[in-house]
């Protein structure tokens, strides 16, 4: 997963970048990845299952410290 070109930094510092399907929490003092999230490829509900697997397309950090991702596809 090559990453993408949007990065957002939040106020403790920790860098979000995002990959193709991939969201990034890197820890800015040593670089390594605090934790790493995949757009899942189904979501289940109560009519069944959907595809759900997109690209990211967008991220974006509110004031309140939440990410919010949008998709490709």
């Amino acid at each position: 997963n090559a990453l993408g070109s949007q990065i957002v930094v939040g106020d403790d510092g920790t860098i979000y970048a995002i990959g193709y399907y991939t969201l990034y929490a890197i820890d800015p003092v040593n670089g390594a990845f605090k934790w790493k999230w995949e757009v899942p490829k189904t979501v289940t509900h109560q009519n069944g299952t959907a595809y759900t697997y997109g690209q990211i397309g967008a991220l974006a950090l509110t004031n309140e410290g939440d990410l919010i991702l949008g998709s490709i596809g």
